[in-house]
């Protein structure tokens, strides 16, 4: 018989603040005749940043970044999110995890003399030197108004633009 066995999950939030689903014991067999998997994530490589390549995700312990064969911590160095952890936890669950890593960073810095910043016009300077598009909190605010109403016309709460040329050619438009 063909199948598809699918397993009841619980949600369990971890110290770090992520959730991990946990297998119930409450399964139901859907009849199927093939099944297409096509879910799955991989964290991008980045030169100079090191990469778990079993794990597909940056090398790190808990948040810091490690050297994937030593396991030694890169000074200064963290990592939050899918890149830190694979696909898992909701969207909502990264972002006490990603406290618990600004948690590290501040311990690590204990003792660090604070570095003057640049002012923030010299950065914007700077960006736009480089032809890099600069992105608003108002631009922003533009972005999530087109993708609420994109999720209205379907009945959901926002439909989301998930390719960056498209957002920034949207926003070139308005």
């Amino acid at each position: 018989m063909a199948g598809l066995a699918l397993e009841k999950n619980r949600l369990e939030l971890q110290p770090d603040g992520t959730t991990v689903a946990r297998g119930t014991g409450e399964v139901e067999v859907l009849d199927v005749g093939m099944v297409l998997p096509a879910i799955g994530f991989a964290a991008k490589r980045i030169d100079g940043v090191p990469y778990d390549e079993k794990a597909r995700i940056i090398a790190n312990e808990d948040g810091r970044v490690v050297d994937p064969a030593s396991r030694a911590v890169a000074a200064n160095e963290y990592v939050v999110g899918w890149a830190r952890t694979g696909p898992q936890g909701l969207i909502g669950s990264h972002k006490p995890a990603s406290a618990h890593v600004v948690e590290h960073m501040i311990a690590d810095g204990a003792g660090l003399d604070a570095r003057a910043l640049p002012e923030r016009d010299a950065i914007l300077s700077l960006l736009r030197g480089r032809g890099v598009q600069i992105v608003s909190f108002d631009d922003w605010k533009r972005l999530e108004d087109v993708e609420v109403a994109r999720g209205t016309r379907r009945g959901a709460p926002r439909d989301k633009i998930t390719d960056v040329g498209a957002m920034l050619a949207l926003l070139a438009r308005h």
